[in-house]
């Protein structure tokens, strides 16, 4: 389970259904007497495009869940003589959990929690209650559709493939590379934190065929984790790959010690990667430029929430276990 996704980052697209109606080949508007449709638009409009009718489907089948459901707790409230909103309270209940057992739940997830418990303990009840009730939903909805004999008929819109040029960004790679696999990410955002975990085992089962590229994608809250990546860019730049991805991966190991601008020099010079020239290019915002204008081609892409992934241009999302991810990366290769 995740938590604390507001920190990473995501923004809920609320759009009318007129807007994405019909397939990608309807007429979006015309200029000087030329019509521009969802296909003619460039690889990377297309790319958002493409995640706003991604973002419209959700919203539809959450829609026709929530109809199941609706169903199901009809058929249960004239079976036992409840009300539906009775029904529905019986069966989405979250047991509450004491102080005792918020402290264990914080202990076993803390590694996707940058904050020390006293600084997030009122907030856990909230996040506990949320998270198990959505996992409830869809244990509840499983009940439902094979009491009723349900099945979702939305078609599931095929994700886009984009041409994406990586030639700036930090990247792991070998002659023997014919795939490759993007994250964007943001070094104070715990689920970059928990998919940075994975990824080493990931990449070494999938071997010297996939090329490893990263994209920074700050959250403009989090003051620590750009500077972080500013750091990052100047290290990358006046040292080496190999100091970049040492300084890389010391961040996201100590991100519950990011919690100002300091960190990006602290951990540079943790990592003994501190000197005149990272300085220099740290101070004149070189850093800065890079890491705003990689924010700014993330967006172009369609990014709006941190960690996103693409393979081979097609947008994709990453299974929580190493397993599963390989498995479905090798799938989709």
């Amino acid at each position: 389970m995740q938590f604390f996704s507001v920190l990473c980052l995501t923004v809920l697209f609320v759009l009318p259904s007129a807007f994405l109606s019909s397939a990608s080949a309807e007429p979006l508007y015309r200029i000087k007497g030329k019509t521009v449709t969802g296909v003619t638009l460039n690889p990377v409009k297309q790319s958002v495009f493409n995640q706003l009718k991604v973002n419209y489907y959700e919203a539809k089948l959450r829609f026709a869940k929530d109809q199941v459901l609706e169903a199901y707790y009809d058929k249960l409230a004239a079976k036992e003589g409840k009300t539906r909103l009775e029904v529905e309270k019986e069966l989405l209940h979250v047991k509450k959990l004491n102080q005792e057992e918020l402290k264990e739940f914080y202990n076993n997830n803390k590694e996707n929690i940058p904050y020390p418990y006293f600084l997030v303990k009122d907030k856990l009840a909230d996040y506990y209650k949320g998270f198990a009730k959505e996992d409830l939903r869809e244990k509840v909805f499983k009940k439902a559709r094979k009491s009723l004999n349900a099945k979702i008929l939305l078609p599931k819109p095929v994700a886009g493939t984009i041409a994406i040029d990586t030639s700036l960004y930090a990247k792991k790679s070998s002659d023997k590379a014919r795939h490759t696999l993007i994250k964007v990410g943001d070094y104070q955002c715990p689920y970059c934190k928990s998919a940075h975990k994975l990824l080493p085992g990931i990449l070494e089962k999938l071997g010297k065929k996939v090329e490893f590229v990263y994209v920074d994608f700050f959250n403009p809250s989090s003051r620590g984790g750009k500077a972080v990546a500013e750091v990052a860019y100047c290290i990358r730049k006046h040292k080496s790959d190999s100091a970049y991805w040492a300084y890389h991966d010391h961040a996201y190991k100590n991100q519950m010690m990011m919690f100002s601008t300091s960190a990006g020099r602290r951990f540079a010079e943790e990592t003994k990667n501190w000197d005149t020239k990272v300085e220099k290019c740290y101070t004149s915002k070189e850093g800065t430029k890079f890491v705003n204008a990689s924010h700014e081609f993330a967006k172009d892409l369609g990014v709006t929430e941190t960690p996103t992934f693409f393979l081979d241009g097609k947008k994709m999302k990453l299974p929580a276990t190493e397993k599963l991810a390989v498995k479905k990366i090798r799938k989709l290769m």
